[in-house]
């Protein structure tokens, strides 16, 4: 598995930033390597509640293999597990703005989270950072 390097991380964070800032909404945006640990983050003049909102979806992302509104999707169809499901790990946050960053062979090697903005927009925010092939 490869790993991502923090100029990497530098590159997919300014891509999401300038999406947010295009769409002219204060997020909080996430960058974690394939261990889910923290290589990149900022506070785009947004509430500090939602830091973690940001790193958690970037983190259920990485370890579940699929973006996070996937992984709620599944949770959602758990029915009486899915209250163990979502307090693992620390807690998940299984809605939109988690989102899995590969490498130009495919392999995951890192997640971006967004938070701060509607379901939707953080996807969106969290997706264009997604568009640079590592």
């Amino acid at each position: 598995m490869n790993n991502m390097t923090y100029h990497q991380a530098a590159q997919l964070l300014a891509a999401s930033v300038k999406k947010a800032n295009e769409i002219g909404i204060p997020v909080c945006i996430a960058i974690v390597d394939h261990g889910g640990h923290l290589m990149a983050m900022a506070r785009l003049d947004a509430a500090f509640g939602i830091i973690d909102f940001a790193i958690k979806k970037a983190k259920t992302a990485i370890m579940f293999g699929v973006d996070s509104d996937v992984m709620g999707d599944i949770i959602a169809g758990a029915g009486i597990h899915s209250y163990g499901m979502i307090n693992t790990n620390d807690g998940l946050m299984t809605i939109p703005g988690g989102v899995i960053i590969k490498d130009a062979n495919g392999e995951n090697i890192g997640a971006i989270g967004c938070s701060g903005g509607t379901p939707e927009q953080d996807k969106e925010i969290a997706s264009a950072g997604n568009q640079i092939i590592l």
